[in-house]
């Protein structure tokens, strides 16, 4: 091929010699690549050699097995002091290994059908829980890649979330989930551990990877909430520590990104919707004008898409296990958060803002809001049937910023109008609609009795009366333990001084706790007798 240029001056010229041999180069180069990727292809493509590497990871993984365990055998949990055996090993023969099957399931998936990967399964399981031997908590995401990719495949998921394989590869694989019972104990707790550990993983685009990690747990978590025996282990890690255990790191995490993920998509609806009515001008426009606009419908589109998705995905794994798992999100340290989140985004989606959210078509993007409104319906219905103290309702009704009384009638006509919800849910929000309104009418009440609160009494963070305070021995400030929990759940250090804390180490302020105590019986007292 020769660069012809007509009527240029560079035509004939020393310039178009080099420009012609320059582009031979690279064509020679361009065939020289084909050809090594033919040669990949050929040799990556052979079913026995793809047979033999499977077999030879497979003894990979039991070896590794072997240097963690003493018995000889898997177990769990592992013993706390690492072997030197496996701590001078490097981390690239657990991520061979996880490429290999990755790739082994993507494009090789015929592979892998009728193996026996119940070992594998075992290794990925065992080291994906055990943060002290694979600290790596990107290279533990994925080890659940993997696992992600091995479950049976719903025809409904978006393109980009299903894999190429058949059905009866599908099917063979079906198995791994409900067979060992160290799997059937331990997978949930490992992925649940997970969650919260790849907050912080070494990539440079560590705060996006984390919502793709936590989008293939939360697949697979959904999945074993499906068998019985998996949501018995949730349910027993939930439980540990009487709910504050490493479980309600996870309840913390789920709210953060819950709050996140569907906040930047909504707002960037707003966006959307600017973008359309400009486009419905685009005749007056310049092509240059147009390129861009139609540049940021894409860019706003694909944002958005992903966030309303990854945030589906959290709601609905919160809507899902609060129907048994509700006990953590009651803990003084949660339950306002989830109050203020749900309220947040109950009346976003009810109230004078739903008008902004109208879009040509929101499906296109993932958004769903009638699918949303009622998972968001499932999780105070949810949370008001574990509730048996009414501190999920005083939560509601003191969040000051989203609280509003005719919220739930609202939601109330939007979900009988649409068909969202049964008679019988709806009546069963209306009654907790009810219990809120009663307990902002205490609130309210409590309000006035108490007045104007002494400063050393209020809390520095929040501003609120302080009812367990208790002292940061790193900068001997007192707060209300509520507030710090909340804040340690998400960052173990001392607020004030960022140094070490953890809450162990908080010291309960007994004098001021006493205080406060009597001033509360004597501003009672003086309200009775007034």
């Amino acid at each position: 091929m020769q660069l012809m240029y007509v009527g240029c001056r560079f035509v004939g010229t020393p310039a178009e010699t080099m420009a012609n041999a320059e582009l031979k180069r690279v064509q020679q180069r361009v065939d020289q690549l084909m050809a090594m990727k033919c040669c990949f292809d050929a040799a990556l493509g052979d079913p026995d050699l793809d047979a033999d590497c499977l077999a030879f990871y497979r003894l990979v993984a039991a070896w590794l097995l072997r240097l963690v365990s003493p018995s000889g055998l898997a177990e769990l949990p592992l013993p706390e002091q690492v072997p030197k055996t496996w701590a001078l090993l490097p981390e690239w023969f657990v991520e061979d290994l996880a490429e290999f099957l990755l790739y082994i399931t993507r494009y090789r998936p015929r592979v892998i059908h009728n193996q026996q990967l119940g070992d594998l399964m075992l290794f990925m399981v065992v080291f994906m829980g055990s943060p002290s031997y694979l600290k790596n908590p990107y290279l533990r995401g994925k080890l659940c890649e993997v696992v992600h990719l091995w479950l049976p495949q719903e025809q409904d998921a978006p393109s980009f979330t299903r894999g190429r394989r058949a059905a009866i590869v599908d099917e063979s694989l079906s198995y791994l989930f409900d067979a060992h019972p160290l799997v059937l104990k331990y997978l949930v707790p490992s992925l649940l551990s997970l969650y919260t550990d790849v907050e912080r993983t070494d990539r440079a685009n560590q705060f996006y990877a984390k919502f793709n990690m936590r989008q293939y747990i939360g697949d697979i978590l959904m999945h074993c909430w499906s068998l019985p025996a998996h949501r018995e282990a949730w349910k027993a890690y939930a439980a540990l520590e009487g709910g504050r255990g490493p479980y309600l790191r996870f309840a913390n995490m789920l709210i953060n990104d819950s709050t996140y993920l569907l906040d930047e998509a909504l707002k960037k609806v707003q966006e959307m919707r600017e973008f359309e009515a400009q486009q419905s001008l685009a005749a007056s426009r310049t092509p240059q004008e147009q390129q861009e606009l139609q540049h940021n419908i894409s860019r706003t589109g694909q944002q958005m898409s992903s966030s309303f998705y990854l945030a589906a995905g959290t709601i609905n794994t919160m809507a899902v296990s609060t129907s048994e798992v509700a006990g953590p999100f009651l803990l003084p340290e949660m339950v306002d958060r989830l109050a203020a989140m749900l309220n947040y985004f109950l009346l976003y989606l009810t109230g004078p803002q739903r008008k902004m959210l109208k879009l040509k078509d929101p499906e296109k993007y993932h958004f769903k809001p009638k699918a949303l409104l009622a998972q968001i319906c499932t999780i105070y219905l949810n949370m008001a049937q574990a509730d048996r103290s009414g501190v999920f309702a005083a939560a509601i009704a003191a969040d000051a910023r989203s609280y509003r009384p005719d919220m739930f009638a609202e939601a109330a006509l939007v979900l009988r109008q649409f068909g969202l919800m049964t008679e019988l849910e709806i009546q069963q929000l209306e009654m907790l609609a009810a219990q809120v309104a009663q307990a902002a009418a205490q609130g309210q009440a409590e309000e006035e009795v108490l007045g104007d609160v002494p400063d050393e009494f209020l809390d520095p963070i929040q501003y609120t009366l302080m009812k367990d305070p208790v002292v940061l021995p790193t900068s001997g400030t007192i707060m209300d333990r509520p507030t710090i929990m909340r804040h340690l759940l998400s960052d173990q250090r001392d607020p004030i001084n960022r140094q070490l804390l953890t809450p162990e180490m908080l010291q309960p302020a007994t004098e001021l706790k006493a205080k406060i105590q009597a001033w509360l019986q004597e501003q009672r007292g003086n309200r009775m007798q007034s």
